[in-house]
């Protein structure tokens, strides 16, 4: 079994080193994953889709966001 956990909006900012705003307005421009919702009033991206955006291998434009 794979495990896929998901990483926090805190935490995704402090390893992308950008700040908020600037992602969302990289997930407005297509640049940056859309958030998936933890819970209710969290979000975050699962650990898989935060090492594809790092590592540049994809294209968010068009994706849903949240």
């Amino acid at each position: 079994m794979n495990i896929d956990p998901m990483i926090p909006k805190p935490e995704i900012v402090r390893v992308s080193n950008l700040s908020e705003p600037t992602i969302y307005r990289e997930q407005r421009a297509g640049r940056f994953p859309p958030f998936e919702h933890i819970s209710a009033r969290r979000v975050g991206l699962r650990l898989s889709v935060l090492n594809e955006w790092l590592e540049g291998r994809r294209n968010w434009e068009g994706e849903s966001h949240v």
